[in-house]
C-alpha cells in the first residue's frame, strides 16, 4: 500500500504547489498527516521525476512552488492511435462524466477538439468508428459530483468523514463516521471503501447512496492490514462476508463455452468434461451473490457445494415456483 499512498500524497502535493503562494512544509506535513521528513523526501522525488519545483521565501517564512512556466501547457503531439485511446478512455468513464473524476479526461478531449483543423476532425470521427465502448446498464453520477469530490480531497487528505447512509438493504438511513481509503468503479457503479467506525471494521459504501457528507478535521491513519487487491478479490457481484466458502459449480453445454471464455472472479479454476460441460470453483466470504449468479444459468448450473449454497438455490427455485402457482384461497 506505501507506493499508493505515495502517488496520493505526490498528486496533493503537486495541487498545493499550483497555488500562487505555494505550500510551506509545515502546511503540507499538516494536510497530509505526515512528517515534515516525509514531505522532504516526496519533494526530491518530485524532483527528480522532473518537476520543476522551488523553494520562496515569504514573511521570512520559505514556500514551495511549481515554476510559473510549467503551469502553461504543454505542445504535445499525438499520433490517430494514441487520440482514439483518449477517446476511448473517455468513453470509459462515460458513466463518470460531469464529476471531478471525469472533467479532467473531458477537459484534454476538449482541447483536442480546439486545435483540431476540420479535415483533422473528420479524420478522427472516421477513426471513432473503428472501436466503441458501451454501457449497458450504468447511474448517472452527475448529481453526486459534490460528494465525489469531497470524497477524493478527504482520501488525499486522510480527513474522516461524517455521512448519512440509505442503505439497500435495511431501508433506512444512519449516520456514521468513515475514514475513506479508495474509491473504486466496479461495473459502472461507484463505491468508496472505507473503515466505518461504527461496524469496527473496512466496508464498501455506494457513494449514490450517501445522501449528506461532512468532512471533519480529524486525521486518520490507514489501517496496515489493509490492501485494495486482497480486499476486492474476495468480493463476488459486489457482495462480500466474513465466511470463507470453497465454491463449485458444474455448468452444462452449451453454457459452460461461454462461461470458461471469462475470468469471473480471481481464484477461478475450471475443470473440463469430453462432453463439454465444466466445473467452476471460486473461493468467496459470501454466498447471495454468487446465488444470483448461478440462477441466471437455470437448469444449465448445478451446484456441487457447499451445501449451504444448494440450500439457498433451493429455496429461490421453491420461492418462485410459488410465485408462479400461488395457493388459492
Amino acid at each position: 500500500m506505501g507506493r499508493e499512498q505515495q502517488i496520493i500524497r505526490h498528486y496533493a502535493i503537486i495541487k498545493s504547489l499550483e497555488s500562487f503562494r505555494g505550500a510551506t512544509l509545515k502546511d503540507l506535513a499538516t494536510n497530509l498527516n505526515v512528517s515534515v521528513k516525509t514531505v522532504r523526501r516526496d519533494l526530491r522525488a518530485l524532483e527528480d521525476a522532473g518537476f520543476p519545483i522551488y523553494d520562496d521565501r515569504i514573511n521570512n517564512e520559505k514556500r514551495w512552488k511549481l515554476v510559473e512556466e510549467s503551469k502553461k501547457s504543454i505542445d504535445i503531439k499525438f499520433t490517430p492511435v494514441e487520440l482514439l485511446s483518449i477517446y476511448l478512455s473517455q468513453r470509459l468513464f462515460y458513466p463518470l462524466r460531469n464529476t471531478v473524476l471525469a472533467k479532467p479526461l473531458e477537459s484534454v478531449f476538449e482541447k483536442i477538439r480546439c486545435v483540431f483543423t476540420q479535415e483533422k476532425l473528420d479524420d478522427f470521427n472516421q477513426l471513432k468508428n473503428v472501436f466503441d465502448v458501451d454501457h449497458s446498464s450504468y447511474k448517472n453520477y452527475e448529481q453526486c459530483s459534490d460528494i465525489i469530490n469531497k470524497i477524493r480531497d478527504a482520501i488525499i487528505s486522510t480527513n474522516s468523514l461524517q455521512i448519512k447512509y440509505s442503505s439497500l438493504q435495511r431501508k433506512q438511513k444512519s449516520k456514521r463516521i468513515i475514514d475513506p481509503y479508495q474509491l473504486w468503479l466496479h461495473e459502472n457503479n461507484l463505491y468508496v471503501i472505507a473503515f466505518c467506525h461504527m461496524r469496527k471494521q473496512i466496508r464498501l459504501f455506494a457513494v449514490d447512496r450517501i445522501t449528506h457528507l461532512e468532512v471533519l478535521t480529524r486525521k486518520f491513519v490507514m489501517r496496515p492490514e489493509f490492501v485494495p487487491e486482497n480486499y476486492k478479490r474476495e468480493f463476488f457481484n459486489i457482495r462480500r462476508g466474513n465466511t470463507k466458502y470453497e465454491v463449485k459449480i458444474r455448468i452444462k453445454s452449451p453454457w459452460s463455452l461461454w462461461v470458461k471464455e471469462k475470468i469471473w472472479h480471481p481464484t477461478q479454476k475450471l475443470v473440463e468434461y469430453v462432453d463439454e460441460s465444466i466445473d467452476i470453483m471460486f473461493s468467496v466470504t459470501e454466498l447471495e451473490g454468487i446465488k444470483r449468479w448461478v440462477l441466471g444459468f437455470g437448469a444449465s448450473a448445478q451446484v456441487i457445494e457447499p451445501i449451504e449454497l444448494r440450500k439457498l438455490i433451493e429455496q429461490e427455485i421453491q420461492n418462485v415456483l410459488i410465485s408462479y402457482h400461488p395457493k388459492k384461497e
